[in-house]
């Protein structure tokens, strides 16, 4: 990280060339065709979209819908596109949705909510991790595959091949329960639900 004062910033200068060294990421792919086999092996996939999924979130709604898949947005992966689909739970619900599933694709999130609870060693699922990043697919126990590059780009490539997986097998009656009690924690915490509420009046429905 290269931080530069305001004042700094605005102030002429001359250019200078420097030679760069540059070097194949290891963890560098962007051949989505081994994806296939973990989709084709999967009955109850969850989507997980980070912050860098909210430019794709058009193309994660439609991968999300090919898989029959719930969606779980991170904190920053929130957005007016995904918020106000059925698809969607909120970030409270990705600890049970987990702990239910049986492949995640994370896209353009480093899933800390679940490495940092240590969720991931007492319920290990495999994920299919879409990311910008090529560092982030280093981490060889938390990633089955590691896509890298753009999040919009790479999604559309996974729904040519989507069109043949086999039905789901998620539980619809507890997928409803789960969305039950996220609604009914959120209107235990009533300051919260009026400030969403105001929120949700005021904004736009395209804001973010």
């Amino acid at each position: 990280l290269l931080e530069i004062p305001v004042d700094v910033g605005t102030m002429p200068t001359d250019t200078l060339s420097l030679a760069t060294r540059r070097t194949a990421a290891r963890w560098a792919q962007t051949d989505v065709s081994d994806a296939r086999q973990l989709l084709d092996g999967s009955r109850r996939p969850l989507v997980v979209a980070g912050g860098g999924a909210r430019s794709a979130a058009a193309s994660v709604l439609e991968l999300a819908d090919r898989l029959r898949a719930p969606i779980v947005p991170t904190v920053n992966g929130r957005c007016a596109a995904l918020d106000r689909e059925e698809r969607v739970f909120p970030p409270t619900a990705i600890g049970p949705l987990w702990e239910a599933c049986d492949l995640v694709i994370a896209v353009g999130t480093r899933l800390a909510s679940i490495y940092g609870s240590e969720r991931q060693k007492t319920f290990p699922r495999p994920v299919l991790r879409i990311d910008a990043d090529p560092k982030r697919q280093r981490v060889s126990d938390h990633t089955a595959i590691g896509l890298t590059g753009d999040a919009a780009t790479i999604t559309r490539s996974l729904l040519g091949m989507a069109s043949g997986i086999p039905a789901t097998e998620w539980d619809d009656r507890m997928l409803g329960d789960l969305r039950d009690a996220c609604t009914a924690a959120l209107a235990a915490a009533p300051l919260q639900a009026q400030y969403t509420g105001v929120l949700d009046d005021l904004l736009a429905d395209d804001a973010v």
